[in-house]
């Protein structure tokens, strides 16, 4: 497969990428006990068109391990995934 399927390939299986991204763990509403990591950043190439590029976003709890959580990959959460750009420091 060619670098150009493959970007298209990637582009294809996210509904969003998000830049200057990262993780801070929240408390689950139902269960005080239990905590959940949320991604933090701004949102670009929205397929559902809910966000303008560049709006900042906190999404719902990660439904992908943590350890897959790095620069380039896609994440999932509980409607969305989302292609991980660079990170903030």
């Amino acid at each position: 497969m060619t670098k150009i399927a493959m970007s298209h390939l990637r582009a294809e299986i996210c509904d969003a990428e998000l830049d200057e991204w990262r993780m801070i763990l929240d408390t689950n509403a139902f269960d005080p006990a239990r905590t959940e990591a949320r991604l933090v950043g701004r949102i670009y190439r929205d397929k559902h068109k809910r966000f303008h590029d560049g709006h900042g976003v906190l999404t719902s709890p990660l439904r992908t391990h943590l350890h897959r959580v790095v620069s380039g990959a896609i994440v999932r959460t509980q409607r969305t995934r989302y292609r991980l750009l660079s990170p903030k420091f």
